[in-house]
């Protein structure tokens, strides 16, 4: 004869947990999880800065270095067409509104007027065009610079035209490599690589920290599995332990709506990025629904190779 009052058909008896001598356990970093995370950051961090070195330094220095090479061909053409026109060289060197300039030098019947008369050596404006021609390249790869003010295209006398293309020519007859010209979008995809890169590494770094503060504990003497918001859970809270997404490390536990606070609800748990929770909620399904096939949680997640279909 037991003093226990038995339980009546309209109660279910609660299941009963063994007892076990352990201290309260808490969630680690899943290994696995953090290496990847680490590295995706550590890559995205890596590209992103790289993007910002080709940027700010890089590109604005092979920039910067055509287009002095392209200021001392402009200078060359624009002594040699001295020949055709006195006025040009050194007087006419000088831009003083480049971009006023460059649009009149990009207009496309411009440019057909002095591609025709630079392949016609006999046209009267042979020398002017081809100057023409040099000069739009120049301030081109001045804009891509960012160099399309006075201070970079004009020259404070006519001694100074002819002193700069003597410095300029002693530089570039001995270089063997002409460095490539900058295309319009060479930096401005730099930037936005490295927005796009420093944007993915923080994700990385906040995924990092908000996986730090979402601790979960778990008692193993009551099976009770405590939340990051403070509330917990046993097996007798349990209605049910859907592994829908499980391949996917999700799992979602529906609460009985018994439960002081968390009655009727169904928890999302991701158990990938956390070590230990995945095993803890295997015990208390097990203990919950002891009538379930056991299974390897593993079995779930692999596929059959023996029925799949040779191509």
């Amino acid at each position: 004869m037991t003093n226990e009052t038995p339980h009546t058909h309209d109660e279910p008896a609660p299941i009963r947990v063994p007892p076990t001598a352990a201290k309260e356990l808490k969630t680690t970093f899943n290994p696995t999880w953090l290496i990847k995370i680490t590295i995706m950051f550590l890559a995205f961090a890596a590209f992103g800065s790289w993007a910002l070195y080709d940027a700010t330094l890089a590109y604005p220095k092979r920039g910067q270095s055509h287009a002095e090479y392209a200021e001392w061909k402009y200078l060359e053409a624009l002594d040699d067409a001295d020949a055709e026109d006195a006025s040009l060289f050194p007087g006419g060197a000088s831009v003083v509104n480049p971009a006023d300039e460059l649009e009149r030098l990009d207009d496309r019947d411009t440019r057909a007027a002095n591609a025709e008369a630079i392949n016609d050596s006999a046209s009267h404006r042979h020398l002017r065009a081809t100057m023409e021609e040099a000069r739009r390249e120049w301030l081109t790869a001045l804009q891509r610079i960012g160099h399309m003010t006075p201070e970079y295209t004009t020259y404070d006398d006519r001694s100074t035209v002819r002193t700069r293309l003597d410095e300029l020519a002693a530089e570039w007859q001995t270089k063997a490599n002409i460095p490539a010209p900058l295309a319009s979008y060479d930096i401005p995809s730099q930037w936005i690589i490295m927005a796009v890169c420093y944007a993915l590494a923080g994700y990385m770094l906040l995924l990092f920290l908000k996986t730090a503060v979402r601790q979960y504990r778990y008692d193993p003497a009551a099976m009770r599995l405590t939340l990051p918001g403070g509330a917990s859970l046993t097996p007798n809270d349990l209605a049910d332990v859907d592994k829908r997404k499980w391949d996917k490390f999700i799992v979602f536990l529906r609460i009985k709506e018994s439960h002081d606070t968390l009655g009727g609800k169904e928890l999302r748990i991701d158990t990938y990025r956390l070590a230990r929770l995945e095993g803890w909620i295997l015990e208390m399904e097990a203990v919950a629904f002891p009538d379930r096939a056991e299974k390897p949680a593993e079995a779930d997640r692999d596929v059959d190779d023996a029925t799949a279909v040779p191509a």
